[in-house]
């Protein structure tokens, strides 16, 4: 079976019994990276009680930010600090990050930012992301029906390497 016959599900085979592919060849992502920066929408995962072998958590928090419609907000530390993020060690922290909006009529775009530089994922009103040390989260509201901000709640842990 080529590439193409397994994403759309034909066989190049001209055996009809062969029919579609398995679905079990197609794998989901694994909710929680502790390599990647990765974001997703949708309803959130729980956190793992273990990230992978040799990270250990460091702290947990929870906040309430406000997303507005012509600009990025960035997620804050505990205790709304500045975020932990660093621009050096970036292999020396992992972020992971549960939101949603508190308004479920309002849609957000959310990524991260490393320096000036946002990557971001499709609009949603939940989500969920795992970044390395040197990425910061963030949201912006994409404005229906006149309204120009939403908060967020957000959920962050920050895990870091094992002795």
């Amino acid at each position: 079976m080529t590439i193409l016959g397994l994403l759309t599900g034909c066989s190049d085979s001209s055996d009809p019994a062969s029919g579609p592919a398995a679905a079990s060849t197609i794998t989901e992502p694994a909710p929680w990276s502790a390599t990647t920066n990765e974001a997703f929408t949708g309803s959130p995962p729980a956190f793992p009680e273990l990230l992978h072998d040799g990270w250990r958590l460091r702290q947990e928090w929870n906040i309430i930010t406000r997303a507005f419609n012509d600009s990025w907000a960035a997620g804050a530390g505990p205790e709304h600090a500045p975020f932990p993020a660093t621009m050096n060690g970036c292999d020396t922290s992992r972020f992971l990050v549960r939101w949603r909006t508190v308004n479920p009529d309002s849609k957000l775009l959310s990524g991260w930012i490393s320096g000036e530089v946002a990557d971001a994922v499709q609009p949603a009103e939940s989500g969920w992301m795992s970044l390395d040390g040197c990425q910061t989260p963030q949201w912006q509201l994409l404005s229906p029906a006149g309204n120009f901000l939403t908060d967020v709640t957000v959920d962050i842990q920050e895990w870091k390497p094992a002795p």
